[in-house]
């Protein structure tokens, strides 16, 4: 099973908001700073180039000049209006990496894929050696904000041993 980018996306937004929550309960002033909003419009755009692209496992050089072109063309046909030029800034913004948002929303990429990974037992899926964290870009990035942080290692030591996981995935059928 392999969720899609508007479950992907849901997912970040949902974890963003719940982690800078829990920042600010924490007196966590770097990342209950963090302003949502921009979040929100920079997790909402930070994979469009998948939309036409598609994504892939492996990141060859021919993959990432389609991921360049199918952004180019989505950054286009986006600013022709008000709000998609304000989505291609964020997109940009996300990809610079200059902003704390932007970093943020790149480590929050890594940890959500961690997450799914973790609920559905899909270990298999990744091709993270997550015996060197410092190689992966998102964790690394994940460091800057506490909360984050220390998330990010929790998840670190189930991806590392997923025998810690004790309980079976079960789907809840609330409407039969």
């Amino acid at each position: 099973m392999r969720e899609d980018n508007t479950q992907h996306s849901a997912g970040m937004i949902f974890m963003a908001n719940c982690i800078i929550t829990k920042a600010g309960l924490e007196g966590d002033v770097t990342t209950s700073s963090l302003n949502l909003s921009v979040l929100v419009d920079m997790i909402s755009t930070h994979d469009i180039d998948e939309y036409l692209a598609g994504d892939s496992r492996k990141k060859t050089a021919e993959y990432r000049a389609r991921e360049l072109r199918a952004r180019a063309i989505t950054h286009e046909h986006m600013g022709r209006s008000d709000v998609g030029k304000v989505l291609v800034a964020r997109s940009v913004e996300y990809h610079a990496k200059l902003t704390p948002e932007a970093r943020f929303t790149k480590a929050l990429d890594e940890m959500q894929a961690w997450v799914y990974i973790i609920q559905t037992r899909g270990f298999k899926m990744s091709n993270r050696d997550f015996m060197k964290p410092d190689e992966i870009p998102g964790y690394e990035l994940a460091l800057e904000f506490p909360t984050l942080a220390r998330l990010a290692r929790i998840m670190l030591r189930i991806m590392k041993n997923p025998k810690f996981i004790t309980t079976e995935v079960q789907e809840l059928h609330v409407i039969d």
